[in-house]
C-alpha cells in the first residue's frame, strides 16, 4: 500500500480510535457508581480538581512530545494511559484509588488532546484536502458519540439494581474497547508536519504561546470554548444523582442520553454541509447564546415548576447544544495555527481550561454542599460571562476565512 492510501486510512482509524476510547458505558451512571463505592457528591468535584492539576502538569509536555517525537507514538501512550485509568477504576473502593485512576485519565486526555486532530489535519493537508478539514473534523468529533448512541441503553440494561457485579460488567466493556483502540494505533501513518531546524531552534512551545498571546481573537475563542465546556462539566459531574433523587428513572436517564448523542453524531457528521466555513465563528456565538438561554430556562423552571422530566429535557438540550460546538472550534483553531506546532497550540487551549477548572470545581464542591441547584446557577453565570465578553464572530475573521 502506497503512502497516499495509508494516509487516507488515517481518517477512519483515528475515527475508530476516538470512538473506542470514548465508549465509556459507565459514564451514564458514573456519579451513581461513585456513591455506590463510598464517595460523597463533593468528592466528585475533588476528583475533577485532581484531574485539572494533573492535566496542567502533563498537557504542554505531552503536546510538545507530539510535535517533536510524533503524533502516532503519543496517541499510543495516551491510549495506554486510558487503559490504566479503567483498570484502577475497576479496583477502586476508596477516594485514593479513584484519584490514582483520575491521574491516569488526565494523562491520557493530555496525550490525546490536540494530537489526534493534528494528525488528522496534517494528513488532509499532505493529501491536498485542506479545504475538506471542517467535514473531516466533524466526522472525527462524531466518533465521540457513535457508541454513546447505544451505550446508555446498554448501561441501563445491565445496571438495573446498581449492584457491584453490574458496575464491574460495564467497566470490563470499557477495558476491552480501549484495548482494541490500542491495537488500532499501531496501524496509523505519521503525516508530515513542517518542522525544520530553524523552527525547532525558535522553540515550538514558545511560538505556540506567542500565537495565543498575540492573537486576541484566538485567545477569545479559546476562552469561549473552555468556559462553556467547564459550565457544562459542572452539571454533568453529578447529573445522574441529581435527577434520580428527583424521581427520574434510570431508563429515562439512559434514553435521554442516547437521544442526545444521536443528535450530536448527526450534527457532527454533516457539519460541513450544515455550516459554511465563512459562518463558523458566527455559529459558535449563536450556540453559546442558545446554551446559556437553555440554562436560564432550567433555573427558572426549577423555581416556578420543578417537574423532573421537563428539567431533564432541558439539561439534555443544553448538553447537546454544547456538544455541537466541537468541530466548529477545531476548524477555527486549526486555521489559526501552523502545521508544525498545531498539536501544541491545540493543547495549550486545554491547558488554559485546566487552569480555569481549579477555582470553578472548588467553588462547585462548596456550593453543592449547600444546595444541589447551586452548581447549575454557577454554570448559568459562566454562560452569561461568555456571551457578554468572549464572542468569536468578527468581520475580519470572516473575510480571512473566505480568502
Amino acid at each position: 500500500m502506497n503512502r497516499k492510501k495509508r494516509l487516507e486510512k488515517n481518517f477512519s482509524r483515528i475515527f475508530w480510535i476516538r470512538a473506542l476510547v470514548n465508549v465509556k458505558v459507565i459514564n451514564v451512571m458514573m456519579s451513581l457508581f461513585y456513591i455506590h463505592r463510598g464517595l460523597r457528591l463533593e468528592d466528585i468535584f475533588y476528583l475533577a480538581l485532581i484531574w485539572a492539576v494533573i492535566n496542567i502538569i502533563c498537557e504542554v509536555p505531552s503536546s510538545y512530545l507530539a510535535d517533536t517525537w510524533g503524533r502516532k507514538k503519543t496517541i499510543a501512550l495516551g491510549v495506554i494511559a486510558g487503559l490504566l485509568y479503567w483498570i484502577f477504576f475497576l479496583l477502586a473502593h476508596s477516594f485514593f484509588m479513584f484519584a490514582i485512576g483520575i491521574m491516569w485519565y488526565a494523562c491520557s486526555i493530555a496525550m490525546l488532546s490536540g494530537t489526534q486532530e493534528a494528525l488528522l489535519y496534517d494528513s488532509a493537508k499532505e493529501l491536498g484536502k485542506e479545504d475538506e478539514t471542517l467535514s473531516k473534523l466533524g466526522s472525527f468529533h462524531s466518533a465521540l458519540s457513535i457508541f454513546k448512541i447505544f451505550t446508555p441503553l446498554v448501561a441501563i440494561a445491565i445496571i438495573q439494581t446498581l449492584s457491584e457485579a453490574q458496575f464491574v460488567a460495564v467497566l470490563l466493556i470499557d477495558i476491552v474497547a480501549t484495548a482494541v483502540a490500542l491495537i488500532l494505533t499501531t496501524r496509523l501513518t505519521e503525516a508530515h508536519h513542517a518542522m525544520d531546524v530553524a523552527e525547532i531552534e525558535a522553540g515550538v512551545l514558545r511560538d505556540a504561546w506567542r500565537l495565543l498571546t498575540k492573537n486576541k481573537l484566538l485567545m477569545r475563542a479559546i476562552l469561549s470554548n473552555v468556559i462553556i465546556f467547564i459550565a457544562f462539566l459542572v452539571t454533568w459531574h453529578y447529573y445522574q444523582t441529581f435527577f434520580v433523587d428527583m424521581g427520574v428513572s434510570l431508563c429515562i436517564l439512559g434514553i435521554g442520553w442516547s437521544i442526545n448523542h444521536i443528535i450530536i453524531f448527526a450534527i457532527h457528521r454533516y457539519i460541513g454541509r450544515i455550516v459554511p466555513v465563512r459562518h463558523v465563528s458566527l455559529t459558535i456565538d449563536i450556540l453559546n447564546i442558545c446554551y446559556t438561554a437553555t440554562l436560564l430556562l432550567f433555573v427558572v423552571m426549577w423555581v416556578v415548576f420543578p417537574n423532573p422530566y421537563l428539567l431533564y429535557f432541558l439539561f439534555v438540550t443544553s448538553a447537546s447544544i454544547q456538544g455541537w460546538r466541537k468541530p466548529l472550534f477545531s476548524e477555527f483553531f486549526n486555521k489559526q495555527s501552523k502545521s508544525y506546532n498545531r498539536a501544541t497550540t491545540l493543547s495549550l487551549s486545554n491547558f488554559i481550561k485546566s487552569i480555569l477548572d481549579i477555582p470553578v470545581v472548588l467553588l462547585a464542591a462548596y456550593l453543592i454542599q449547600i444546595d444541589s441547584i447551586f452548581p447549575y446557577i454557577l454554570s448559568l453565570i459562566l454562560g452569561l460571562l461568555v456571551i457578554t465578553f468572549f464572542r468569536v464572530y468578527t468581520r475580519t475573521y470572516v473575510s480571512s476565512s473566505v480568502v
